[in-house]
Formats: structure tokens, C-alpha cells, sequence
């Protein structure tokens, strides 16, 4: 005959209460006696921590998948998130970081002063390259005039608080007349 003891016995080692050690049997995790209000102690032992370790591996498994969170991990991630926040602002500050719409502001103003001088080659050109015959001075005065818009494309400041003005357009046809003039 196996040894059982009183359900007071039994939630003392558990830490229960008589209602929650009743509720467990019936519930099924806790295994019934014959003996009404007595149970054996290793099989009662080990229904409870099976019960518990299954109940903190699904629980785990739901925090994981993003349905629940205990308010510890809560806490821990707001405080991540706020530390983020605060470094994220003060690289701003620094000027270390900048926003993905000013990047793309930026460099869309600096693709269209690209689109734009290399539209405007063709134009400046057309009138030097017509009346030159000959074929080693139109290159050199082509190569001129690309190399003097690469130059004035590179120094567009690429931050935030610039705008590319249009002026460097003009720049550039003055820049090529006065080139061929020179030849």
C-alpha cells in the first residue's frame, strides 16, 4: 500500500491553498486518490511541477511569438526603447545621423543638378563643336566642359541645410565659353 497524506500536508509542500489543491484535481493535473482527501506525495509532487514547467514553457513560447509579455519585460523593453530614443537624438544633435526624408531630399536636389548639367552639355557644346573642325579640340573642349560640371557637381554640399542652386548652371556655360574662347 502506498503511503498517502492529508490535502493540509500536501499544500503546505506546494504552497497551496485546500480549494487550489482540489481545483488541481479536478482540473486533471493533480492525480486523484482513493482516499478522499488524502494523496500520494511524488505523483501530486510531480503532476504540479509538470504542470508548471508546461505552463511557463507556453508561456514563454507566447511572450516569444508576441501575444503576451509580463510587465518585468514590459519595463525592460520600454527602458531599452527610451535609451535608444535619447542616444538616437543626441547622434542628431552631434550631426551624426539625419533623417531618411532629408536623404532623400538632398540627393534627390543633387540627382536633378546632375541630370541637369548633363542634359545641358549638348546645348553648350553644340554651337563650339559646329563651328571647331577641328576633331582633337571639340574632344579636348568636351572633355573640358565634362570635367568642369563634374567639378561643380562635386561641390554641392550634400547636408540638410543646403540648397542646389541653379546658378551653378549659368557657371558652368560661362565657364565653357570662356573655355573655347581661350582656344
Amino acid at each position: 500500500m502506498k503511503t498517502t497524506y492529508p490535502i493540509k500536508t500536501i499544500c503546505q509542500i506546494l504552497d497551496l491553498t485546500e480549494r487550489r489543491v482540489r481545483q488541481l484535481v479536478t482540473d486533471g493535473i493533480l492525480p486523484k486518490n482513493s482516499e478522499r482527501g488524502r494523496y500520494e506525495l511524488i505523483p501530486t509532487v510531480k503532476g504540479y511541477i509538470h504542470w508548471l514547467r508546461d505552463r511557463s514553457l507556453y508561456g514563454e513560447a507566447k511572450a516569444k511569438s508576441g501575444n503576451v509579455v509580463s510587465l518585468d519585460e514590459a519595463r525592460r523593453r520600454k527602458l531599452i526603447a527610451e535609451a535608444e530614443l535619447a542616444e538616437l537624438e543626441l547622434q542628431k544633435e552631434r550631426g551624426e545621423v539625419v533623417s531618411i526624408e532629408e536623404t532623400e531630399k538632398s540627393w534627390t536636389e543633387v540627382l536633378g543638378a546632375v541630370r541637369a548639367k548633363i542634359l545641358a552639355l549638348p546645348t553648350t557644346m553644340a554651337a563650339v563643336s559646329a563651328v571647331e573642325s577641328d576633331q582633337k579640340i571639340v574632344k579636348e573642349l568636351l572633355t573640358k566642359a565634362v570635367e568642369q560640371a563634374l567639378l561643380e557637381l562635386s561641390a554641392i554640399d550634400v547636408g540638410p541645410s543646403r540648397e542646389v542652386s541653379a546658378s551653378s548652371d549659368q557657371n558652368s556655360s560661362e565657364n565653357v565659353a570662356a573655355a573655347t574662347s581661350n582656344n
